[in-house]
């Protein structure tokens, strides 16, 4: 098990999602199993405490004071492996995932495919909009700033009428490219209506 740590937070890299996730009960319960297959019989009593006190040590290995997740190589993680990208020549290749080189705390829940069509997406899209490019080139904005460390765009408004596709562009189709845990589902009217929301703002009449 690969694990790192930041700031008291234990992140171990799950080989199924292929990215490093914060975790501390799962490194908890593996050093539990470790304990319990190598202490013969009758004295695996107080394993899971062994395992707790083990974690004090473990938040002392490997640990990084600096935010361990940046992206250094200027690469695009996805599913199927690394993108990288030739600033000079566009030329895109495709490495395997390894954290020992390439460290995530997330990956794009696609899978590259350099000969997928791109007429299908553009028909859908155009259900939508007249200039499918818009919403491509947001986001396109969206994984260039994972590259560059530096916002293109702050916020995105989509304004339209009623059951125009507003959700379905802003929210179902991020939740597929970005991953769901990454899309949040809060309505704007929870900045002036919700008196418990320390974003709400002030009364106009005040």
């Amino acid at each position: 098990m690969k694990v790192m740590t930041y700031k008291d937070m234990i992140y171990s890299y799950s080989e199924k999602a292929g990215y490093f996730k914060e975790n501390s009960h799962m490194v908890e319960a593996e050093l539990t199993k470790i304990y319990n297959e190598i202490m013969a019989d009758g004295l695996s009593n107080g394993n899971s405490k062994r395992a707790a006190d083990t974690m004090q040590s473990v938040l002392h290995i490997n640990r990084s004071e600096e935010f361990p997740f940046k992206n250094i190589h200027k690469v695009i993680p996805t599913k199927n492996g690394i993108l990288k990208i030739n600033p000079e020549t566009y030329e895109i290749t495709l490495e395997d995932l390894n954290p020992n080189i390439y460290k995530f705390n997330y990956v794009f829940p696609i899978n590259y495919n350099p000969k997928a069509p791109t007429e299908p997406v553009l028909e859908e899209l155009k259900k939508y909009v007249s200039r499918p490019g818009l919403i491509i080139q947001m986001f396109g904005q969206i994984i260039a700033q994972t590259l560059t460390d530096q916002p293109f765009k702050k916020a995105y408004f989509l304004f339209g009428q009623r059951d125009y596709g507003k959700s379905f562009i802003c929210i179902e189709l991020a939740e597929r490219f970005l991953e769901e845990n990454s899309v949040s589902r809060i309505p704007l009217s929870r900045l002036s209506n919700d008196d418990n929301n320390k974003f709400s703002l002030v009364s106009s009449q005040s």
